[in-house]
């Protein structure tokens, strides 16, 4: 989707979720496997790139933790967890590469994505989770993280597009409904975000740097029925399920906010 463009470049951002058909209950507690797959992207023009252009860092989160103390908190009756935290998402933490691959689906194995910088550049991914939690289920103690990637790119000088992907993948993302009952409706809330920070032009002799920080917030609200007992589990429908993403005041777009500023190239905002 694109989330906004003007003479610099687009920014796209994607999410998506998926689960699996049929899923378990034990102990009054429903576990469906799932999957949830993010995409952001940014395609610097070449008008950015005459000008001293380049694209700089991008930023990704998905949110377990606040989807958990939403579900703590009464706003919701289901939640999502990872069965392994930090090392069960992707992509991992890495001091540079050009490529990696990255699990998506919800088949016995799932399909995999394999993502790479452009052919003049390279990216360090940082992997962390700077809220985290864990919560104990009779047959899981699943991580409740806030799992925050930052893609810091090498060398963004091409007029191209500069893409990455974080997922939880199938094998790691569970959907959890406590007090489970099959005659109930059920929600859970997954808060994802997606930041970017491109430097559009260059000054005195490249001293000082005109940038673009934009960023979208967006939030899965799922909606969980169950729908028949079958031998192997539940059949669960998701028909109400829908993302929304919180627009700012800026127009044609999908951004929850943009900055625009000059600054010193070596006072450059770093990520949050």
């Amino acid at each position: 989707m694109e989330a906004y463009s003007d003479g610099n470049g687009t920014f796209y951002i994607d999410s998506c979720l998926e689960f699996a058909n049929i899923d378990d209950v034990g102990y009054d507690t429903a576990y469906i496997i799932a999957s949830v797959n993010n995409y952001i992207d940014y395609a610097l023009t070449s008008t950015a790139v005459s000008n001293g252009g380049f694209e700089y860092w991008q930023l990704g989160v998905m949110d377990y933790y606040t989807g958990y103390e939403d579900y703590v908190n009464g706003q919701s009756s289901a939640f999502f967890g990872s069965y392994n935290g930090l090392s069960g998402v992707e992509p991992q933490s890495t001091p540079l590469t050009m490529h990696y691959i990255v699990g998506v689906g919800t088949g016995p194995v799932g399909p995999v994505l394999k993502f790479a910088v452009t052919s003049s550049g390279s990216e360090g991914i940082s992997l962390t989770a700077p809220q985290n939690t864990m919560t104990s289920l009779p047959l899981a103690t699943p991580y409740e993280d806030n799992f925050t990637w930052v893609f810091k790119i090498n060398n963004g000088y091409t007029a191209a597009g500069y893409y990455n992907s974080f997922v939880d993948p199938i094998g790691d993302a569970v959907l959890f409904i406590p007090s489970f009952n099959p005659s109930d409706t059920y929600l859970a809330i997954l808060p994802v975000d997606f930041e970017n920070l491109v430097v559009t032009s260059t000054h005195y002799f490249g001293l000082f740097c005109t940038y673009e920080l934009m960023w979208t917030d967006a939030e899965w609200i799922v909606i969980i029925t169950p729908v028949t007992q079958t031998s192997s589990g539940y059949l669960f429908s998701f028909n109400d399920t829908g993302v929304t993403y919180f627009p700012g005041n800026i127009p044609n777009s999908y951004l929850t906010g943009l900055t625009t500023a000059t600054t010193l190239c070596n006072s450059l905002p770093t990520p949050p």
